[in-house]
């Protein structure tokens, strides 16, 4: 039912600003107004922006600690059992 995509994202925890709050997404991009739909040229240059920012922050980090975070951000989705 279309009607409860809302409800199902909630139940999910899938939105930009759960995954922000869980720490698994480390920033929330921002659309243009009315959305990257109505402005593909800008959208595309928000990104490549953000993620020349995010490469340059990442470049800094010694390999073992970035691997280490990764298993620590990852090991915050969802939950197992061995």
């Amino acid at each position: 039912d279309a009607n409860q995509k809302e409800k199902a994202a909630e139940a999910m925890k899938i939105s930009a600003q759960d995954l922000l709050d869980m720490g698994i997404a480390d920033r929330i991009i921002q659309e243009p107004s009315g959305g990257a739909h109505r402005n593909y040229d800008e959208a595309a240059a928000t990104i490549k922006n953000v993620l020349l920012e995010e490469i340059k922050r990442l470049k800094i980090i010694p390999e073992t600690e970035l691997v280490h975070s990764r298993i620590e951000k990852l090991s915050r989705i969802g939950t197992w059992e061995e």
